[in-house]
């Protein structure tokens, strides 16, 4: 009995569970965690862990282990406005070809918002569940409503496929992460130009400066 209370509270010699009778020293895992999490409270650590308003990030096995949170947030959330840019690209390409799609993909992007701020865990802020919502959907029937009268209307009820919505947005999405890929080389170039520009502007105010105390 005693070696289990020993192997149960992860103590080798001079537990405190010791002095406890021998019925109660099962119960010592337990109060030791509990009395761990009341201390870390106590001292202002872990209480994050625990709160609801910590953001989720990717599990362990999602990752690289040489990624810091910011790099790992930073990331889900870049990949997150690709979701949320190739979906919107391809509904302003359905608003000029299938109103009926057009109709039904704006729907459904309003009731399932990419957050961009917030909370959110790390599959909603990539837009991976946006993405696996719509590829897990059968064929969904929609309805344009032109506004008219019903007598006139002579648009009728089709059908949607989610599945090749989710999948042309993977499509432009690749398309605008190479895109992206391109301008962000031209980064440090246009921050040379940037503090340049910045210097020379700095220099001419005060060579003017000058000028006007020597007349």
């Amino acid at each position: 009995m005693l070696g289990a209370a020993f192997r149960d509270c992860g103590c080798r010699s001079g537990c405190p569970t010791d002095s406890l009778p021998p019925g109660s020293r099962l119960r010592a895992p337990a109060a030791r965690v509990q009395g761990l999490q009341v201390a870390a409270r106590a001292g202002g650590k872990g209480s994050s862990f625990e709160s609801d308003k910590r953001r989720r990030g990717r599990p362990a096995h999602l990752r690289s282990p040489f990624d810091s949170p910011l790099r790992d947030g930073n990331r889900d959330r870049l990949i997150g406005l690709l979701t949320d840019r190739a979906a919107r690209t391809l509904l302003r390409y359905l608003m000029e070809t299938n109103m009926h799609v057009y109709q039904w993909l704006m729907n459904y992007m309003n009731k399932n918002p990419i957050p961009y701020s917030g909370n959110a865990s790390w599959d909603e802020v990539s837009g991976e569940a946006f993405l696996r919502r719509l590829l897990a959907m059968g064929v969904r029937p929609t309805r344009y409503n032109t506004g008219q009268d019903p007598m006139f209307d002579a648009f009728g009820e089709v059908g949607v496929d989610p599945r090749n919505l989710a999948q042309r947005i993977l499509e432009i999405r690749s398309h605008l992460a190479s895109e992206f890929t391109q301008d962000l080389q031209m980064i440090s170039e246009e921050n040379a130009y940037l503090l340049k520009e910045t210097l020379m502007a700095s220099l001419e105010k005060s060579m003017e400066a000058v000028d006007k105390d020597n007349l």
